[in-house]
């Protein structure tokens, strides 16, 4: 069991799918900054530039992850409006 465990959280791609959400994140606050209009993109570079391919794709899930649970939640966040 312990050995199953170190495989998947020591695997090479979860470091890459970790470092291009951080990267992605980290790009998009900067660039939010001085253009937001481009903080989508930079979030999709930095993904990229820190995780590769598989940084990309863990940017998207998590995005994805993020907007159906925020839709449910954003409304008691304003009084109730949307």
């Amino acid at each position: 069991m312990k050995r199953g465990v170190k495989s998947i959280f020591g695997s090479s791609t979860l470091k890459k799918i970790a470092l291009g959400v951080g990267g992605g994140a980290m790009a998009a606050l900067a660039v939010s900054a001085i253009a937001p209009q481009f903080s989508n993109i930079a979030k999709r570079a930095g993904a990229y530039a820190l995780g590769g391919i598989e940084g990309i794709v863990g940017s998207f899930a998590l995005d994805m992850v993020a907007s159906r649970t925020g839709a449910s939640t954003s409304a008691g966040a304003n009084g109730g409006t949307l």
